[in-house]
């Protein structure tokens, strides 16, 4: 599979576990575990896409670069909304409101992908190049899936960085696992 349909893939199970979570009754005990299956997927998905998607815009100039940039940012705001829903289950808040925001959040943001990034992407790639991009990305993305929490959130810094800073950055975490 391309990139394209690797993420397509993801970004249909994403929703269908969103729609379940805003689907449920407020005191349903298993919205913890969806919770938390979601952020796993998410996480996954987004750490793998930020290093081979978005940081392949983000070497070109103008437009690519905008647009890899503000996918980074929704990143973010989505991966805010999500911890905040976590911990508002957590405490038994009312999280309803919440996770309709993020469904809402999330179908925004990737409608907006699949139509404006896979357009500029497929003009910037041929489809060799996004069948192993597709390829790259679901190895990325079986390895976060085996990594906790403090390492997507230094994958995410570390894909920020420009690449000469990053590639060191990585080297000296590598130096320091035992």
């Amino acid at each position: 599979m391309d990139i394209y349909e690797e993420l397509k893939k993801d970004h249909r199970e994403i929703k269908m576990m969103l729609n379940e979570l805003v689907g449920l009754d407020k005191d349903d005990d298993f919205r913890f575990l969806l919770i938390s299956q979601i952020r796993s997927a998410l996480l996954s998905h987004s750490r793998a896409e930020e290093a081979v998607l978005y940081n392949s815009l983000r070497t070109a100039d103008g437009e690519p670069y905008k647009i890899g940039m503000k996918g980074y940012k929704e990143h973010f705001e989505i991966e805010a909304l999500l911890r905040g829903l976590q911990f508002m289950d957590r405490v038994d808040a009312n999280w309803k409101p919440m996770a309709r925001k993020l469904k809402e959040l999330l179908s925004s943001h990737l409608s907006n992908e699949e139509k404006e990034v896979f357009t500029l992407c497929k003009l910037m790639f041929n489809p060799v190049q996004a069948e192993r991009m597709g390829r790259a990305f679901r190895e990325l993305k079986n390895q976060v899936e085996q990594e906790g929490d403090a390492k997507t959130t230094m994958d995410m810094m570390v894909n920020l960085l420009p690449p000469k800073y990053s590639l060191k950055l990585m080297n000296n975490l590598k130096s320091l696992s035992p």
